[in-house]
C-alpha cells in the first residue's frame, strides 16, 4: 500500500490501478491491476479523470441566426416532382 501511494502521488494523482500496477511491475514488484484497484479503494484513492470538451455547435444565438439565413440563395422548394 505504501508503494501504491508513492506512485499515485508521484504522478500527481493521475494514475489509475492499471498504470500503477504496470509501474510497480517495472520496478520489480509483481502485482495485479485488480489487487491494486481493491487496495486503492480501501485507502480511498481515485485517479483524476479527463474531461471531454463539449461541442458548442448550434448553441449560441449568433450561430442559430447565421444558420437561418439563406446565404447561397438556394431554392428549397420545387414546382414539380423530379422524374427519376
Amino acid at each position: 500500500m505504501r508503494n501504491i501511494k508513492r506512485v499515485f502521488y508521484e504522478h500527481k494523482e493521475r494514475y489509475g490501478s492499471p498504470r500503477i500496477a504496470q509501474q510497480l511491475y517495472d520496478e520489480g514488484i509483481e502485482t495485479n491491476k485488480r489487487v491494486v484497484a481493491v487496495l486503492m479503494r480501501g485507502i480511498n484513492l481515485c485517479a483524476k479523470g479527463f474531461h471531454r470538451r463539449k461541442s458548442s455547435y448550434g448553441r449560441g444565438k449568433a450561430i442559430k441566426e447565421i444558420a437561418k439565413e439563406n446565404l447561397l440563395n438556394r431554392q428549397f422548394e420545387q414546382s414539380q416532382i423530379d422524374a427519376v
